[in-house]
C-alpha cells in the first residue's frame, strides 16, 4: 500500500468517529506541541473552566430517574397496599399534618417490594428534591428513592429495596440538587 492509500483510509476512519468530548485548552495546547514537535512554550495560566462537580453529575440524572419513577408509581399505583401482600407496614409524621405510609412486602428473588404513599407534604420546591433512608440494624444509612411531590402534596409510588437488607427507622429528607444546604429531615418515624 502506498502512504497516499494509507492518509486516505486514516482520513475514512477520522470521518466516521464522533466528535470528540470537550478538551480543556491547556490539553489541545499541549496534545498539539506534542503531536507535531514543536518546542515548548511557557504556558499562560488558563482560565478555569466552570464544570459540575463530581458527584452532581452522579446525583442529577439519579434525582431525574427518581421523579420519573415517582411520576410513574403516581399512575400505576392506587389504593392502600398498593396491590402488595404487606408484612411490615411504617407511619412516617412531620410537620403541618404530613404523613407518609410505608408498606413493604415479603423478600422474593432478592428484593423487597415497597409502595409509598405521601401526603401533605408541599413539592420540594426549585433546586430541591425529597429523599427516603432506611438505617440498618448496624447503624448505616441507605438511601431508598429520591422523588417530589405533586402541587396537592400527594404523591404514591412503589419501588424495591434489598430482601437481605435489615432496617430499624426510616425517614424522609428535603435535599439540594446542588449539595449547598444540609438535608432536613421532614418525616420520620
Amino acid at each position: 500500500m502506498s502512504d497516499e492509500q494509507d492518509l486516505e483510509r486514516v482520513e475514512r476512519m477520522l470521518q466516521r468517529t464522533p466528535a470528540p468530548e470537550f478538551v480543556p485548552a491547556t490539553a489541545a495546547a499541549a496534545a498539539r506541541r506534542a503531536a507535531l514537535g514543536d518546542e515548548p512554550r511557557p504556558a499562560a495560566p488558563a482560565a478555569r473552566a466552570w464544570r459540575l462537580p463530581d458527584w452532581l453529575r452522579v446525583a442529577t440524572p439519579a434525582v431525574a430517574f427518581g421523579a420519573a419513577v415517582a411520576v410513574a408509581a403516581v399512575l400505576a399505583v392506587g389504593g392502600h397496599g398498593g396491590g402488595i401482600a404487606t408484612q411490615y407496614s411504617v407511619s412516617l409524621s412531620g410537620a403541618n399534618g404530613a404523613t407518609a405510609q410505608v408498606d413493604l412486602g415479603p423478600a422474593r428473588d432478592g428484593v423487597r417490594t415497597m409502595v409509598v404513599h405521601v401526603s401533605g407534604l408541599r413539592p420540594a420546591g426549585r433546586g430541591h428534591y425529597y429523599e427516603m433512608w432506611f438505617r440498618s440494624n448496624g447503624n448505616e444509612n441507605f438511601s431508598a428513592v429520591t422523588f417530589d411531590t405533586a402541587a396537592g402534596g400527594r404523591v404514591s409510588f412503589k419501588g424495591v429495596v434489598s430482601g437481605r437488607m435489615t432496617w430499624r427507622t426510616c425517614w424522609i429528607t428535603r435535599e439540594a440538587i446542588h449539595g449547598d444546604t444540609k438535608p432536613v429531615t421532614v418525616l420520620k418515624a
